[in-house]
């Protein structure tokens, strides 16, 4: 077989080497093309200005091509196929006419990659995402990877807009209605076992022969023996999409989970999908237009603007750029703290030792071996690591089942972990992680013990959520080895990881520690090291409050269902029944140094936890809950609303609204008064990743922004007289309610956002 360039294999297809950069086309005797995607200076593939004029210029060549049999789309990266369209360009789209035409040629394209006379065939081994899902498809046929890595899916919900390249139409026809619903709406991706199953995908081969497997499926395509799709759908469901009737009560079905998910209406994206699909079921041209009208409608949205500018901050925050050089605990940079010497390799991390094989031990080991780490967890006795064992081991099923992974994978990850109540793991460890009682005594001796036993270059971490690092690190005789690294729980789905710094802490180390969490897939906030750090810090002052108010006499849920109107996924007396009141008072007890007027409300949560009153897992909190489930608040007090005395400007928040939420922001404002972090878009994120704040509004920074600071600040001063002095502005928020000007100052290219 001769495989040889385009320029000299097709006169349809001559002359296009000189003009692309992206793409690199090549055929065979056989009339079978390779059209291998690879964005220069990108790690991954994505849709841009260039590939769609590229791509443009090969479909032209191809359709005009009597002689091609098969076509093959692939990437040339090993990092995947195609992570979807360039979402910074898709940001700067503000010229309607500009965005119109942009939506439009993307559709038509991907109409005539569907009109080829060639078989089309997309080989997908690696994430396939956004744009570059609907470009698949296009196509007639996929092939996906066995891999892990392999992850099909339209994410674009996620940032408040919905697929306009076709996405809306084409996934329906292909998995059916009731299966592409519930994968646009969530906007989650499946893996490669699921995609098969559904539909999505015709073939499912060996990662490890891929180009090899390809070949064959193509091979077969020639014969024309390749085989249907099959589609695993129960009859019932069958019957339903095939009906007019069954159709429209698939789509009411879904109008009435959105309604139910989101009363308020945060998220208008949703609503326009269901319009979009439904619009399409009966005409395609008329679908596609009802994707570019709802599509510019949402770019334009606050709800947009705000997700992809938390977007854009999660690119930030794992660039390790971002947080060289290391500023001091008082914010000023330190001489030694310049930015780490790219040229020179940093140590790998890849031998961990966790101490301590509790629910965050657990899970933490748990995770690092399925990331392909070697993990010992250390006990302090043979019934304590017995324990640990077969927590770990519910986990490691846990993840099988979600992950869809197969026995070799489960072997894999067990032959990862240890479970010892021994040390001799420790002299060869590149990472030790203390996980063990939140307790200070208890920590440091830990940090004492440890240090003996551990190699020159290896670090040594706490987990702790809100004791400082700085009185561990004081034990030790390297401070600058010391960090923290505060994962939330479940560590499995919680994104955020909280990398803590003290003054003592070597730059180097700061980005061994983030390179680590990122090689965990998780997104790492940089902070100083200040009792709770971020997230607890500002998280508290606002369940403080709410406890306050039941102190007060307020009914529970007259507190917590406006909190859920504004957009937080559930109340904060139900967030603190979830955690734990135990809990909870001792993070109260941790803070009550760096929180003013919080005696009361830290004596209230102590009272509660002695009294075997710890929320959700005793049955009895702020609610009682049965069989696991709430049930209604253990005492109905006020139900109505207190009288306003003053009149408050308009910041478009109710009045328990105002007062639940204002100390956040404060005690937000606060932290960049404290120099905890250097930029308000981090405290943003961090409160977004870490509590759940309502992503729409972009933080609690970003919506003091939106809010105007100066509106804000007048409010906060008439709180104060009403409430306590936890209630009066900040000096930062004094100064930007003074300047009158935008704490959100990302780069100019998110200005505008």
């Amino acid at each position: 077989m001769n495989v040889t360039k385009s320029n000299s294999a097709s006169d349809t297809l001559a002359g296009l080497d000189s003009q692309l950069h992206c793409f690199t086309v090549a055929r065979d005797d056989r009339g079978v093309v390779s059209v291998s995607l690879d964005v220069p200076n990108r790690s991954m593939n994505v849709i841009d200005e260039r590939v769609l004029d590229e791509l443009t210029w090969i479909v032209n060549s191809l359709q005009t091509d009597a002689t091609a049999k098969v076509v093959v789309f692939r990437s040339g990266k090993a990092s995947g196929f195609l992570a979807g369209a360039d979402v910074h360009e898709i940001a700067g789209l503000h010229d309607h006419e500009l965005l119109a035409q942009t939506l439009r040629r993307g559709q038509d394209l991907f109409d005539r990659i569907e009109q080829i006379s060639a078989v089309t065939v997309a080989a997908i081994d690696g994430p396939c995402m956004g744009g570059g899902l609907e470009w698949a498809l296009a196509c007639d046929h996929r092939v996906i990877s066995d891999s892990p890595a392999t992850r099909l899916g339209l994410p674009e919900i996620r940032l408040g807009l919905l697929p306009a390249w076709g996405g809306t139409q084409r996934l329906p026809q292909t998995v059916g209605l009731a299966a592409a619903l519930p994968l646009i709406l969530k906007g989650k991706a499946v893996d490669a076992t699921r995609a098969i199953r559904i539909g999505l995908a015709d073939r499912m081969v060996s990662a490890a022969h891929f180009s090899s497997k390809v070949a064959q499926v193509v091979a077969e395509v020639l014969d024309g023996k390749f085989p249907q799709r099959q589609r695993n759908r129960s009859w019932t469901t069958r019957i339903a999409e095939r009906l007019a009737i069954g159709r429209r009560m698939i789509l009411q079905q879904a109008r009435h989970e959105i309604h139910k998910q989101d009363p308020e209406q945060h998220y208008p994206a949703a609503l326009l999908v269901v319009d979009a699909i439904e619009r399409g079921l009966t005409d395609r041209v008329d679908g596609l237009a009802a994707e570019r009208q709802h599509f510019a409608t949402l770019l334009e949205s606050p709800t947009s603007r705000r997700l992809m500018g938390l977007f854009f901050q999660r690119e930030r925050a794992k660039n390790l750029k971002t947080w060289a050089p290391l500023p001091s605990s008082d914010g000023s940079p330190k001489a030694a703290d310049q930015p780490a010497d790219t040229a020179e390799p940093l140590p790998e991390i890849r031998n961990l030792v966790v101490i301590g094989g509790g629910v965050m031990g657990a899970e933490i080991a748990q995770l690092a071996a399925a990331k392909d780490f070697h993990v010992t967890v250390q006990e302090i006795d043979a019934a304590a690591a017995d324990a640990a064992r077969k927590r770990i081991e519910g986990l490691v099923k846990q993840w099988a089942k979600y992950q869809h992974a197969d026995e070799q994978m489960l072997t894999k990850i067990r032959q990862q972990l240890h479970v010892t109540c021994d040390d001799t793991a420790l002299s060869k460890a590149d990472l030790v992680i203390e996980a063990v009682v939140e307790r200070e005594s208890v920590k440091r001796q830990v940090f004492r013990d440890v240090e003996r036993l551990i190699g020159d270059d290896t670090l040594l971490v706490s987990n702790t959520s809100s004791l400082r690092v700085q009185r561990m690190a004081e034990v030790t005789s390297h401070p600058d080895r010391v960090a923290g690294l505060h994962f939330f729980n479940p560590v499995s789905r919680m994104e955020l990881v909280e990398v803590v710094h003290t003054h003592d802490t070597d730059p180097r180390v700061l980005q061994r520690l983030l390179q680590f969490a990122r090689s965990l897939g998780k997104t790492p906030v940089v902070t100083a090291d200040s009792p709770g750090f971020i997230v607890n810090r500002v998280l508290f002052p606002y369940l403080g409050e709410a406890v306050q108010m039941t102190i007060e006499g307020y009914d529970a849920e007259f507190i917590d269902r406006p909190m859920r109107s504004f957009g937080m996924p559930m109340g904060p007396l139900e967030l603190l029944d979830h955690v734990g009141i135990d809990i909870a008072a001792h993070v109260a007890d941790s803070l009550s140094g760096v929180l003013p007027d919080a005696q009361a409300v830290a004596e209230r949560l102590k009272e509660m936890s002695e009294a075997g009153e710890l929320g959700k897992k005793s049955g009895q909190g702020f609610y009682l809950y049965k069989d696991g489930k709430m049930d209604r608040p253990v005492v109905s007090g006020q139900s109505e609303c207190f009288a306003d005395k003053e009149v408050f400007c308009d910041d478009g928040l109710t009045p328990t609204q105002r007062r639940v939420l204002y100390p956040m922001i404060n005690e937000a404002m606060r932290c960049l008064d404290e120099k905890i972090v250097r930029e308000s878009w981090m405290v943003d994120l961090a409160v977004v990743l870490g509590t759940g704040f309502a992503p729409f509004r972009g933080g609690p920074l970003q919506w003091l922004d939106d809010a105007g600071a100066d509106v804000v600040r007048q409010n906060m001063e008439i709180l104060a007289e009403q409430f306590g002095s936890h209630f009066e502005p900040v000096p930062g928020l004094l100064a930007a309610a003074q300047w009158k000007e935008p704490l959100m100052r990302m780069h100019p290219s998110l200005e505008t956002l």
